[in-house]
């Protein structure tokens, strides 16, 4: 994980580059960590101690916590903030980078890499402001060293204004359950996401056809969100499987 992080700070050109460096200059001999830092500080020509100090020799690992909250402003905008909530005896890690996703009721993941260097944090994101599911350090870019702590302030449904609520019944479910929404178009059409925001099942819907039966004895134990998409309007609902 560290090194994945060193990754992040040098970008691949330069990580790579050390990397060679420090195979080449000690094949078939001996090498210790401070080894490594100091191939990687005369490669890169940058001082990467506090690097190294921090996620190699120092105690600990950052221990966060999320807050998240719309905008005031009343845009596609919500207000996200990271707290560090580890001991005082760990200290305040800094230079941290947490990718952050962010699922949108299509199912689509947007992700953010926040770097963090105080205690707490607040940042503005835009165009997130509907989304069904929030991630932490499990985007593409970079993992992180840290303990994720909880989520709060995120209502149950964190859907947004511009979404309604689909009926279903009965919930929790076990084997069917029954979807009503209404349905005025041709098309509409009907996808199921599992808790890592995972597709697991899509189809289109007959127009004209407001109940919907949907077999769920396949489906395994735990919750799932469920969306319909018809002209432009988008239906959601959480569904949850317990047997």
């Amino acid at each position: 994980v560290v090194l994945g992080m060193l990754r992040h700070e040098l970008g691949d050109s330069l990580y790579f580059g050390a990397l060679q460096n420090y195979l080449q200059k000690y094949a078939y001999g001996n090498a210790t960590t401070d080894s490594l830092l100091k191939t990687m500080n005369d490669y890169t020509g940058r001082n990467l101690t506090p690097f190294f100090h921090q996620w190699v020799y120092g105690k600990g690992w950052p221990q966060i916590a999320l807050e998240v909250a719309p905008s005031s402003n009343g845009t596609e905008q919500l207000n996200l903030k990271i707290i560090q909530r580890q001991s005082n005896e760990w200290g305040i890690f800094k230079n941290l980078p947490v990718e952050i996703g962010f699922q949108l009721p299509s199912g689509q993941m947007l992700y953010r890499i926040f770097t963090i260097n105080e205690r707490e944090e607040t940042f503005t994101v835009d165009s997130v402001a509907s989304f069904v599911k929030i991630t932490v350090n499990q985007g593409p870019t970079v993992r992180s060293l840290l303990e994720y702590f909880s989520l709060t302030n995120v209502p149950e449904i964190p859907f947004s204004n511009g979404s309604r609520e689909l009926n279903i019944t009965p919930n929790p479910a076990s084997e069917d359950v029954v979807i009503r929404f209404k349905n005025e178009n041709d098309k509409a059409f009907l996808k199921i996401f599992d808790v890592l925001g995972a597709e697991i099942h899509s189809e289109e819907l007959p127009p004209l056809h407001n109940d919907i039966l949907l077999k769920t004895g396949s489906f395994a134990v735990g919750s799932y969100v469920i969306s319909i998409t018809t002209n432009g309007t988008n239906y959601l609902g959480k569904l949850n499987i317990n047997r």
